[in-house]
């Protein structure tokens, strides 16, 4: 059960957990973005990228 509770908060928003990207938000990871290249140089620095979901915005 532990196991699926951590699923359901660090999950993709499009499965059903992790409303409003908290999870994410909460350990600083930017979500699913399609290419990282840009900030590859940028090692160790706090990126301030807002997280994004596979759900497509409207």
């Amino acid at each position: 059960m532990l196991q699926n509770t951590r699923e359901g908060y660090l999950a993709d928003p499009l499965y059903g957990g992790n409303r409003d990207m908290v999870g994410w938000k909460m350990i600083g990871f930017p979500g699913a973005r399609y290419d990282y290249r840009p900030y590859i140089d940028r090692r160790g620095e706090d990126l301030q990228l807002t997280p994004l979901s596979l759900i497509p915005n409207d």
